[in-house]
């Protein structure tokens, strides 16, 4: 939805990559304390297997990540255009590279709260 409202402002594709940076930031600094960040099932699945996530917590989490997506997606789908054309290969390995970047940031961020570094905003 922030893409979109981007693109209608008209704003240029590296101000819409810094919007969605910010806003995805914003959102594992907000729940990092909370869930861990787990907003992607790559996150839920490399925790699960690295041992800092409960093996018995993979399927609950893994659910209501799939059940989150679906509900947004059919909340937004009115809103945007028909889909066309499923993406280029470059939109896959973009994709790819964009989540282990949120990987590495969710990890780092992890790390910090754990060893009692600094926390986001409203943490304990």
């Amino acid at each position: 939805l922030a893409a979109s409202a981007a693109s209608a402002a008209a704003l240029s594709p590296t101000s819409t990559s810094l919007l969605m940076g910010g806003v995805v930031g914003s959102a594992v600094l907000s729940f990092a304390t909370i869930s861990g960040a787990h907003f992607n099932p790559a996150i839920t699945c490399a925790q699960t297997v690295g041992g800092t996530l409960p093996r018995s917590d993979w399927l609950p989490y893994i659910a209501s990540q799939i059940a989150g997506a679906s509900a947004a997606a059919l909340t937004i789908a009115p809103l945007l255009p028909p889909a066309g054309l499923p993406p280029p290969p470059a939109h896959f390995f973009a994709e790819v590279a964009v989540t282990a970047l949120l990987f590495s940031a969710c990890l780092a961020i992890g790390d910090g709260v754990e060893a009692g570094g600094a926390s986001p905003p409203g943490a304990r």
